[in-house]
């Protein structure tokens, strides 16, 4: 008999569409926003200004829409991450797509999440690694 968490995973779809976008975006910062490691990151964030940037940047990363972006490294710089905001970061967004999509789009982002976490890093600590070990 097949498990129901078996049963859950065949329902899921791949990233498609703008509400797709929004359904991860905004699932994901509602959890990082009460988390204990980064959450103070979010205490000031303007949630009407930043919620369509991230919407519009995930729509021009995963589904190939146009769009403006604005340099996203400057806005982080100045946070001074640590490696280890970075790990819980990528951390929640991979859980949060791994609840919600599957297929190449949902690997897609993750691909895309780890390279912008590792590229971020490296320029903010470049002398500490991080460490991941998520499945792609």
């Amino acid at each position: 008999m097949p498990k129901l968490v078996d049963i859950m995973s065949r329902l899921k779809n791949d990233i498609k569409t703008k509400e797709d976008i929004i359904l991860l975006v905004d699932r994901f910062y509602s959890k990082v926003a009460l988390d204990a490691q980064i959450g103070h990151y979010f205490k000031h964030v303007d949630w009407e200004l930043h919620k369509p940037r991230m919407h519009a940047f995930w729509e021009y990363i995963l589904l190939d829409r146009p769009a403006t972006i604005h340099s996203i490294y400057d806005t982080h710089h100045k946070l001074q991450l640590a490696p280890k905001d970075f790990e819980v970061w990528i951390e929640y967004f991979t859980t949060t797509i791994n609840e919600l999509f599957e297929g190449p789009k949902a690997n897609l982002a993750k691909q895309r999440a780890l390279v912008i976490a590792h590229t971020f890093n490296s320029k903010m600590n470049p002398d500490v690694e991080l460490n991941l070990d998520f499945d792609v």
